[in-house]
């Protein structure tokens, strides 16, 4: 279906007036509603499959994945670091820096 866009009412400036074109009122919440009711219906059947696969064929995108989904502040009280000795200490540390440098060879 084209749009004759001549037919929109437009202010002054130029600017197409509300309601004179464009998509019908609720169409893009109805779309993403219908999207994700068809997500949740395909997770539900193949979900944990399809994540089994991803893991044994692709396990950088399975852990870019997981990552994502993992909260981006990781928040520890001094209490938790107070029960760590100066090696714990050491080696959270190092596995913090190549995670980082990880995500920034991913990110160039």
């Amino acid at each position: 279906m084209t749009v004759d866009p001549s037919k929109f009412e437009r202010h002054p400036d130029g600017k197409i007036k509300k309601g004179s074109g464009g998509r019908v009122a609720g169409s893009r919440n109805k779309l993403q509603h219908m999207f994700v009711e068809d997500l949740v219906e395909d997770w539900q059947e193949h979900g944990a499959g399809v994540i089994r696969i991803v893991r044994i064929e692709e396990p950088a995108s399975y852990m870019r994945i997981v990552a994502s989904v993992l909260p981006k502040e990781f928040i520890v009280s001094e209490s938790e670091l107070d029960k760590m000795s100066d090696d714990e200490l050491v080696e959270a540390l190092q596995i913090v820096r190549q995670a980082k440098a990880a995500r920034m060879a991913q990110a160039q």
